[in-house]
């Protein structure tokens, strides 16, 4: 079902808001967690690539702050790339836990 999270570019994205004004408010640590966690779950189910998230500001056509000054987007998709990689570093441990107890010069 299309949204209306975006002028011209709700066909095929996915939005994500966050409660309260980060023009005015940091985001509580919780929020900044729940959006990575969120965000690396659906990148990860939809094959989304972290260079492919944006700022509302950032679209094109876009009149808005969104999100506002205390939200590093660039931060944001560090985090998230940072969050897969480890999930695939622990998948890959669990998977060949074999090999990681046997070798300990693969050892992460």
């Amino acid at each position: 079902r299309e949204g209306a999270h975006a002028k011209e570019h709700n066909k095929n994205s996915i939005g994500i808001g966050l409660i309260g004004n980060l023009e005015w408010n940091m985001p509580s640590e919780k929020q900044f967690e729940s959006l990575i966690k969120l965000l690396s779950e659906n990148c990860r189910r939809y094959g989304i690539k972290t260079d492919n998230i944006y700022g509302h500001k950032e679209l094109d056509g876009a009149d808005t702050v969104c999100p506002g000054k205390y939200v590093d987007i660039d931060l944001v998709r560090r985090k998230v790339l940072e969050n897969i990689t480890m999930e695939d570093i622990r998948f890959a441990r669990f998977l060949y836990s074999d090999l990681f107890r046997k070798n300990t010069e693969y050892q992460i």
